[in-house]
């Protein structure tokens, strides 16, 4: 009984073999016969206008660099600067980053301690007697330094309470 089974399924395999593939083959499609090409010429065209006189763009805007202004509205992306500086002053063991940004935002709404080089490129400059003279103030530790005195020089940290500088936009 096995071998006929197995004699059955090679007579089938073989079967396919030979018909299976050709059974497969797609019928070649007969091409179109190609005709000639011939010449259109079209009439329809309107007769051309004759263009006279000058053309006034003198009425676009342009911004300050005078580059031509799409929108009409040009928007300077707000840039962070110099606010003021806290009432409260603060020991240097209460400097923490969260804790001198939160007595910011606490004086001046929407702003935090400010880094040194927000002060120092600030617009516009934080004005005369802004740290009375000698004065320091907290900022936020960027490198080594942790304040900065009253004409925007990094360092002169004491043990004394200092207020916060504070930036915002």
């Amino acid at each position: 009984m096995r071998k006929v089974v197995v004699w059955g399924f090679a007579v089938v395999a073989a079967v396919f073999l030979f018909t299976g593939a050709q059974a497969q083959r797609i019928a070649p499609i007969q091409s179109a016969p190609l005709k000639s090409a011939a010449p259109v010429e079209v009439t329809n065209f309107p007769a051309v206008q004759p263009i006279s006189g000058n053309v006034q763009v003198s009425n676009l805007p342009l911004d300050g660099d005078g580059t031509l202004k799409v929108t009409g509205i040009v928007v300077a992306a707000p840039r962070i600067h110099f606010v003021g500086v806290t009432t409260a002053t603060f020991p240097l063991s209460e400097t923490s980053a969260l804790h001198i940004n939160r007595a910011c935002g606490f004086e001046f709404p929407d702003s935090r301690a400010c880094e040194v080089n927000e002060i120092t490129r600030s617009i516009p400059v934080p004005p005369d007697g802004w740290l009375p003279s000698g004065g320091a103030a907290w900022i936020l530790k960027v490198s080594s330094e942790r304040c900065v005195n009253w004409m925007g020089d990094p360092g002169f940290c004491s043990e004394i309470p200092l207020p916060v500088a504070c930036c915002g936009y």
